[in-house]
């Protein structure tokens, strides 16, 4: 349930506003202050800090850093040696005092808008506002505020919902539950979504000369009590593109004791919204767009209520094949993959009755009702398979589990790690005795990087060989270049693991997820698409931001219409691409910091500084320096690398995972923007293992 913040800390954070604004002007007039200091087409700013003293300056995007930006060190006497594009040549009887330096390609930083806008805070007003938001203060708190400062600053309103332009222009209905009870829905809309959307972000279409809007469709409940059944199920929609994918808004919005009674009902608006935007398109700034839906990305209870059929523990639940379940061990399996696959037109044609409940309304919609409703990696593969798998090692006695001594000693190791986690991922791990409570960040983390290097001594080796086939499995369908490369190895691997799976635990264990997870492997390599580009984590965060805008029990949606009024400018984009968007310096005045739009460098930062090369080498980042307009790295390379696993026809060091050692005395340099992906290096009983972050990659 939400905490709201306490009245003392917002009695001293009102205080303190009331003090920072003492000598405030009210500025009249706002075009003649307006300044920007988010990324816009013309100019940025940033905040430099040199010699203690912050100094604000203003960047041309054309040339981010000017020749005005003191280099960040000497080189004195180390020797630098310059790293090819493709190829670097490291020899232990290298020259200790070469310091040519070669050029290399110089280009451009980007102008385009950085990943998370900045609003554009200008006026008193303004910043009022952008402080309240942000800060959760009541309207009753706001206007005790704002009626003293309205007595020194006329240009003030004396009403907060003046302030936050806060809307009353929304029509809540009534609805009928699954439990036969009324519930609420108000439907906010696809266009209004599109259209504040391409205010703020139309420009990156311009600039690809691209026409066409692709749609990602999110429809999950969401408890917002823990001491009652009422939920929300949200309609939230996003917007993606192979650059960027923004943040979710919600279409529409049904509240609730359970989820909806009917679904015709339920998606009614929405269908006849989105027929009438894919047929006719949407006119923007008098360009025209075309409106399509890339997929419905859901867990498997809510495709199974999108689109009418038998939920995923019956008999014909599977999506994607006509496998019949078997009843086993007081649950249904599906224990073979090699059954009829479903197309779209054997499921509008209802080829198998016994896998449909009714008409799905989203036949109406011109979509693929196999392929464009997506399996979900995060519910499937993370809270799935991995949670799964460490259940049956973990908690569930068997002759497969582990003794209470190995998962001791797996979880020191776990702990042991903490320190070397960047900042990019939200959770450090936990140990094994907190699996209950372990989020699907976490079970991403342990399955993609940590699995690997903590099991190898402590898993039997069959157990231990038929994760690695998942973890290979996965890993590749995670990255775009492993994808294109290793497709089809992923495909064999996930079914030597489903395999695996039936022989080592049991048919009993070939479940719902077991089974699907072959389908998801299989869908990521068809589409070419990496599974962590089309999931539900950017949903489930969002669910999470959309529960804590209530404040009261009392009508919560309501109360949630009114938030997002006030909130609605708050659309920011994702970055496939990883662009410099920002430095930082340190008291010195020297460089120590970069943040592109996915992740950042450290340099004064052990666990963010470490970076793989496009050679497949590893460099630990020790300076940064700009030369000219270009930011460089100098660091020191490992020499020495060896597989930490090998299986089937792949190896560890083709998934981007090494055993590094031998690291080079002397620094090399490359430019800030020439190298794979930024990766984590753990220290594990004196080893170093390098494993690249492969959902933020160059």
């Amino acid at each position: 349930m939400y905490k709201p913040t306490s009245r003392s800390a917002k009695h001293i954070s009102i205080k303190r506003k009331l003090a920072s604004l003492k000598h405030v002007r009210y500025a009249t007039d706002q075009k003649k202050n307006m300044e920007t200091y988010a990324c816009t087409s013309t100019s940025s700013t940033t905040v430099l800090k040199s010699n203690g003293d912050a100094k604000q300056t203003n960047i041309n995007n054309k040339h981010m850093f000017g020749t005005n930006i003191p280099n960040s060190f000497d080189s004195h006497d180390e020797s630098v040696h310059e790293i090819e594009h493709l190829q670097l040549n490291i020899s232990s009887n290298s020259s200790s005092n070469s310091n040519s330096v070669c050029d290399i390609d110089n280009q451009n930083l980007p102008s385009d808008c950085n990943t998370h806008m900045v609003p554009s805070i200008t006026t008193l007003p303004e910043e009022l506002k952008f402080w309240s938001i942000t800060e959760k203060v009541t309207h009753k708190q706001l206007n005790s505020l704002l009626r003293i400062l309205k007595k020194y600053h006329s240009g003030l309103p004396l009403c907060s919902k003046t302030l936050l332009n806060t809307s009353d222009n929304y029509e809540v209905k009534n609805m009928a539950s699954l439990r036969n009870t009324t519930g609420e829905f108000v439907y906010f809309g696809v266009h209004n979504f599109l259209t504040n959307f391409l205010d703020k972000f139309h420009q990156i279409y311009l600039q690809h000369d691209e026409k066409i809007v692709y749609l990602l469709i999110n429809i999950d409940g969401i408890p917002i009590q823990k001491s009652t059944s009422n939920q929300l199920w949200p309609i939230l929609a996003s917007v993606i593109s192979p650059d960027f994918k923004s943040t979710p808004w919600p279409i529409a919005i049904f509240y609730g004791d359970s989820k909806p009674f009917s679904i015709g009902e339920f998606l009614a608006q929405f269908i006849i919204e989105m027929k009438h935007l894919t047929i006719h398109g949407l006119l923007h700034n008098n360009t025209q767009y075309s409106i399509k839906i890339k997929s419905f990305i859901c867990d498997a209870p809510a495709r199974a209520f999108i689109k009418c059929i038998k939920s995923h523990n019956s008999y014909y639940g599977c999506e994607r094949c006509t496998i019949r379940g078997v009843y086993l061990d007081n649950k249904v399996v599906f224990p073979d993959l090699n059954c009829d696959l479903r197309t779209h037109i054997s499921f509008i044609n209802r080829h198998n009755k016994e896998h449909h409940v009714s008409t799905s309304p989203l036949v109406q919609l011109d979509i693929d009702l196999i392929n464009d409703v997506t399996l979900d990696y995060m519910h499937m593969a993370c809270l799935g398979v991995m949670k799964r798998l460490l259940n049956l090692w973990i908690k569930i006695r068997s002759a497969n589990s582990l003794s209470r001594c190995k998962i001791i000693l797996i979880s020191n190791l776990l702990h042991s790690v903490r320190n070397y986690i960047p900042v990019e991922f939200q959770r450090k791990p936990r140990t094994l005795n907190e699996l209950d409570r372990w989020k699907a960040t976490e079970f991403r983390f342990f399955m993609l990087y940590i699995g690997p290097i903590v099991l190898n001594n402590f898993l039997p080796k069959k157990l231990y060989k038929n994760f690695l086939y998942y973890h290979c499995a996965i890993r590749i369908i995670c990255s775009k270049k492993l994808l294109e490369e290793y497709g089809c190895v992923a495909i064999d691997c996930i079914k030597f693991f489903f395999c695996g799976v039936k022989k080592i635990y049991g048919e009993q264990e070939t479940s719902y997820n077991m089974h699907s997870i072959y389908h998801l492997v299989h869908d990521a390599v068809t589409a070419n698409i990496p599974v962590d580009q089309i999931s539900c984590f950017v949903f489930e965060s969002f669910l999470g931001k959309l529960k804590h805008l209530i404040r009261t029990p009392n009508k919560p949606l309501s109360q949630i219409c009114r938030r997002l009024s006030e909130n609605f400018p708050t659309i920011s984009l994702y970055r496939q691409s990883n662009n410099i968007i920002n430095i930082k310096k340190n008291k010195l005045g020297f460089i120590n910091f970069i943040e592109y739009d996915n992740f950042c460098i450290k340099a004064d930062t052990s666990a963010d500084s470490y970076i793989w090369l496009k050679n497949n080498k590893v460099m630990h980042v020790a300076k940064i320096e700009e030369i000219g307009t270009e930011l460089f790295f100098f660091g020191h390379v490992f020499q020495s690398y060896s597989n930490l696993y090998s299986i089937y026809s792949i190896t560890s060091s083709k998934l981007y995972t090494s055993v590094v050692s031998d690291k080079s005395s002397f620094l090399f340099k490359i430019n800030a923007k020439d190298f794979f992906s930024k990766c984590v290096v753990f220290i594990v009983e004196n080893n170093m293992v390098a494993v690249a972050m492969l959902h933020h990659t160059n």
